[in-house]
């Protein structure tokens, strides 16, 4: 959608032609598609293709191009020829009928990444020297290539500008990628410099769209709001994507902290394999929802319970492995176990919530001050665990979902149905530590005048001992 303009609103890209004339051209495009001009493939060249009809003046010129088009630059479904679902796409679109491109392309990346997930585990399987397949790709992998170098710095070359009326594609038009020795070390070193929300920065001649709002804000979704925000809110539904001859899940509840929302634990999705029920699914509509529209510049994260999850999956993994570990080497076990619990490393790509494991504190030792900054510094901790965490009470009860993640009861964040009381995480979390500061200056002037009573009567005893003596 971001890339390449295409829109994931409209209608499926299986749509049938229902009118007469739509159907005669396709026939006339079908047959020039399967006419033989080289021997070696049925399919007629692109190149062919172009010279056939360009300049032509036939009625059907601009579907035509659009085949043409659809076929090389959006689709790729064949490398050479044109591509049969093209030709009715593009009598859609010539006749201005709006269809949804985008969920069909990322459905075609999709089934290409599963099928380079599958060869790549083949080959590691066979035995070395062993000839392997080759995997054919038919989507436009350049999308995949881009979505790296928007996100990974290291692997970034130098964009080209870009015209205000252009897509963002257009950046990266005829740009030679970098030469990287080892790609899973950059990969894995990413950390902090990898940008979760890279089409949220502000760019010369890029329009930035309205779901990218300078601060946050609720949006009624419903039969007014704009095609910009609704193909937002498009991007936030698990749904499955409906393509040319294939059928692909898309769960964006998986990557939240892509769409400015903290990441809390995915749950499962059934799949559905007819086309016509995935596309009903797809496009069913919505409304009476607000819609959480986060700051552009807030950096997302993950809750407290993925973060005990994944502390409790490091440390599964670690058991397992220790269980073969002969006993005379367990002596330290339940040290280990407590330094693992306070020094499990952080997700993936995620900031560790906290740098090392403190030491117990005996707050009967502590003198007036120093207890009152030990008290505001474990409330504020304690604070920023329950902002983090407390979103399923503090929504549990106010909230109700609108897409199938609701029906799991996960992310509450990204597509809601909210009363009239309207509170992020983050404005809660501001009025809730206004309050403790208010707190701890009171309290902090009563430990002065505490510990100036203290002073008194320790000099006053002084005093007595040294008359005493």
């Amino acid at each position: 959608m971001v890339l390449g303009g295409f829109s994931v609103l409209g209608h499926s890209v299986l749509s049938p032609l229902e009118t007469t004339e739509s159907k005669e051209i396709e026939e006339k495009l079908n047959k020039e598609r399967r006419t033989p001009y080289r021997d070696v493939s049925r399919d007629v060249l692109a190149s062919e293709w172009l010279k056939k009809f360009r300049n032509s003046g036939t009625e059907f010129e601009h579907e035509a191009f659009l085949a043409l088009w659809l076929s090389r630059l959006v689709f790729q479904g064949s490398s050479c020829g044109i591509h049969k679902h093209a030709i009715s796409i593009a009598i859609h679109l010539a006749r201005g009928t709006r269809i949804a491109l985008a969920p069909a392309v990322l459905a075609s990346i999709y089934r290409d990444l599963g099928l380079l997930k599958r060869e790549i585990v083949a080959s590691n399987q066979l035995k070395r020297g062993r000839a392997t397949s080759e995997a054919i790709l038919r989507s436009p992998f350049q999308l995949v290539q881009v979505w790296a170098w928007e996100r990974f710095s290291e692997l970034r070359p130098k964009p080209n500008d870009i015209n205000y009326t252009e897509p963002r594609m257009a950046r990266w038009e005829g740009v030679d990628g970098l030469k990287v020795k080892n790609l899973r070390i950059v990969l894995d070193s990413a950390g902090e410099d990898f940008m979760w929300r890279p089409y949220a920065m502000a760019m010369e001649n890029w329009h930035l769209p309205h779901y990218y709002p300078l601060k946050e804000k609720w949006v009624l979704v419903g039969p007014d709001l704009d095609d910009e925000l609704l193909s937002f809110v498009r991007c936030l539904r698990v749904s499955e994507l409906v393509g040319l001859g294939t059928i692909e899940h898309y769960l964006p509840h998986r990557v939240a902290m892509q769409f400015g929302f903290d990441q809390e634990l995915p749950c499962s999705v059934t799949r559905r394999c007819n086309a016509d029920v995935a596309w009903k699914h797809y496009n069913r509509e919505i409304k009476n929802v607000k819609l959480y529209l986060p700051p552009r510049l807030f950096e997302a994260d993950v809750s407290t319970k993925y973060l005990k999850w994944w502390k409790q999956s490091v440390l599964g993994l670690e058991d397992a492995n220790e269980a073969a570990v002969p006993q005379e080497k367990k002596d330290q076990s339940v040290t280990c176990s407590l330094l693992r619990a306070n020094h499990t490393p952080a997700p993936p790509s995620f900031p560790p919530k906290w740098d090392r494991m403190e030491a117990p504190i005996n707050e009967d030792k502590l003198t007036a001050s120093e207890f009152l900054k030990h008290s505001r510094t474990k409330k504020h901790r304690n604070l920023e665990i329950r902002h983090d965490g407390d979103s399923e009470k503090l929504l549990s009860d106010k909230v109700q979902l609108a897409s199938p993640i609701s029906e799991k009861k996960f992310n509450t964040d990204m597509v809601s149905i909210v009363g009239n009381e309207c509170h992020s995480r983050s404005s809660l979390f501001e009025k809730g530590l206004l309050e403790f500061e208010k707190r701890d200056s009171e309290l902090e002037v009563r430990f002065k005048r505490l510990e100036s009573v203290v002073q008194e009567l320790k000099a006053h005893r002084s005093g007595t001992s040294f008359r005493k003596s």
